[in-house]
């Protein structure tokens, strides 16, 4: 009686979890989208890297501790040694300031890691303070991490399979549904309070054969698999760089070389453009849109290399978005293009193929389109823990 007792609390506490996780998520989003918002109408954006870099100096000499770890990073530490709290409140709070300014002035990174942080760190917080037991525990900050994403995307069934493919790599009790509730009680959040879509891709029709079809998953996937492989890299290359060489000064080198891009190229700064939007109404030539990508790659690494914070999802898709795009030059259709590039790149720098295809198929509205995208998933995360294993002798975590 007194373990189902402790059951049923813990439920409600994931739902109340879930809740809180995705108000505060969605609050820091709301922040971020404002500000971005209002500087991209003043079209100096090459400006903004420099301007940030000051801030990025300040915040991390002055505030940040040793912890320098951020997103998947730091939650999988102490999923896996849950022993002491990492992801303590002031730690959370300067990495968050540290994301809205990598983010809000121009370098290359992504919501998506300050949403799983957030997340991560409510529940951890939640949990050791009412003295959990460890399993309990580790489920709180999947709970946390599935809320955070749900709300985000308005899709729980997304939240709780990235939390288990990613944080947990299937290896899950019966605790698992804790992550479930988080994740569908952050839908109510996300719907009935927030009222608004973060994440927004116009829906549309698909006139195609088989064939036609099988042939874009396989063009997409490989390719995606591929370039993912090369992003996965520069992506562990550029923060192992910065653990081990560190300077106060780094972010100001990061923001003349992010200026300096954008500068020639300011579709660099996705978050002030719709990529997606361009390149379906053609505004974009292909060989421009290959050079974006390669810039992007480049980009996304000298923002971590040199002292930015944030994830890597947002990146991920602009680059799925071009790779797509590029491929439709062939006669193909550009927004099924587009959209089978963003899950191939998330599926394949992710590695959570199952995940990718819930968000992807949810966005678009119609369950149809989730076999074509695992199918695609697995297809570029295969492709992924190869190449990846093979250049660094392993898969990164």
């Amino acid at each position: 009686m007194a373990k189902l007792n402790d059951v049923l609390k813990n439920l409600i506490l994931a739902m109340l979890l879930g809740f809180a996780a995705s108000l505060i998520g969605e609050l820091l989003l709301e922040a971020i989208k404002t500000s971005t918002e209002s500087l991209a109408t003043k079209q100096i954006w090459y400006i903004y890297p420099l301007i940030g870099s000051v801030f990025l100096v300040v915040v991390r000499r002055y505030m940040l501790g040793d912890n320098i770890d951020f997103g998947i990073d730091e939650i999988q530490d102490e999923i896996k040694n849950i022993r002491y709290k990492v992801m303590n409140i002031e730690d959370t709070l300067v990495k968050s300031l540290l994301t809205f300014i990598t983010l809000v002035f121009g370098f290359s990174a992504g919501k998506f890691g300050p949403l799983i942080h957030i997340g991560g760190s409510i529940g951890s917080n939640v949990a050791y303070n009412l003295k959990l037991d460890k399993e309990d525990i580790r489920y709180f900050i999947g709970a946390g991490v599935a809320a955070t994403l749900s709300g985000f995307f308005g899709n729980p069934l997304f939240g709780a399979f990235f939390a288990i493919e990613i944080l947990f790599h299937y290896k899950i009790n019966w605790r698992v549904i804790y992550i479930f509730i988080g994740g569908f009680s952050a839908l109510i959040v996300s719907k009935f309070i927030i009222q608004e879509d973060f994440f927004y891709i116009e829906r549309f029709g698909v006139d195609l054969s088989i064939g036609e079809i099988v042939i874009r998953l396989l063009i997409i996937g490989i390719v995606t698999g591929l370039v993912s492989s090369v992003y996965d890299v520069i992506l562990k290359k550029s923060k192992s760089f910065i653990k081990k060489n560190e300077k106060f000064y780094y972010p100001l080198i990061g923001g003349i070389l992010m200026s300096s891009i954008g500068y020639f190229y300011p579709q660099i700064f996705d978050l002030y453009i719709d990529i997606n939007h361009i390149t379906i109404n053609g505004e974009l030539l292909i060989h421009t849109a290959i050079i974006l990508i390669f810039l992007k790659l480049i980009a996304t690494g000298i923002t971590f290399s040199f002292g930015g914070v944030g994830g890597g999802f947002g990146p991920a898709i602009y680059i799925g978005t071009l790779i797509g795009y590029s491929v439709s030059v062939f006669g193909l259709q550009a927004n099924y293009c587009n959209i089978l590039g963003m899950v191939g790149m998330m599926a394949g720098y992710s590695n959570a193929p199952i995940a990718s295809a819930f968000l992807f198929a949810g966005i678009m509205g119609d369950k149809l389109f989730f076999i074509p995208f695992i199918i695609l998933g697995i297809i570029s995360s295969y492709l992924n823990k190869r190449v990846v294993s093979g250049i660094m002798g392993k898969r990164s975590e």
